[in-house]
């Protein structure tokens, strides 16, 4: 392909995508497609809010998290894909909307075409999603064996003694031939397994 070529073929790329971008009616088939959309930095669920409000069905996946805020560890909730989201886009609405949005960088595609997502792989994101937040913190009861994994005490196995508050818990752990109770976050615990 010619010099001159490329650049024709370019400008009918741009027209098309030009023409794209200002119908209204931007789908070819009566049924709502999915997108992916690349938002600004931290301003994820302030741009699903925007598209929320403006009638798109919107998919922001996200996870809960036990961070340390300050001096206290608390759950905090996180995108799942930072920066990105999923948009379902009807037939009658402007792909152009979407674009435009508060908080969206631009729908995410290739060669100047918004590329659709497949509905499985946004419900199998779903799902995924689902399973994450169904997975709570561990229950122990005094007795259990516990394996810490983080801390000057990794890799030990302890006795689970007690909960208290501010996510700590006492351990018991054998030093020297003698159990020494030590409190640690519980997010630096899991149960033993023996191997």
């Amino acid at each position: 392909m010619g010099r001159m070529e490329r650049s024709l073929h370019y400008r009918e790329l741009s027209h098309d995508t030009a023409k794209l971008e200002s119908d209204p009616v931007c789908l070819q088939s009566g049924d709502p497609v999915w997108y992916l959309v690349q938002c600004k930095p931290r301003e994820g669920f302030k741009a699903s809010e925007q598209l929320l409000q403006q009638g798109f069905q919107c998919y922001h996946p996200t996870c809960t998290q036990l961070r340390k805020v300050g001096t206290e560890r608390r759950w905090v909730t996180d995108s799942l894909f930072p920066y990105y989201l999923f948009v379902r886009v009807k037939p009658y609405q402007s792909l152009s909307k979407v674009k435009y949005t508060r908080g969206v960088t631009r729908v995410v595609g290739f060669n100047g075409s918004p590329q659709r997502v497949p509905p499985s792989l946004v419900t199998a994101v779903m799902r995924q999603c689902q399973l994450l937040e169904a997975t709570e913190p561990e229950d122990y009861k005094a007795g259990d064996a516990v394996m810490i994994t983080d801390g000057c005490f990794k890799d030990l196995k302890a006795i689970f003694k007690e909960r208290r508050r501010n996510d700590r818990v006492v351990l018991l752990l054998n030093l020297i031939n003698k159990e020494q109770a030590i409190t640690v976050d519980d997010a630096t615990i899991e149960r033993f397994q023996e191997s």
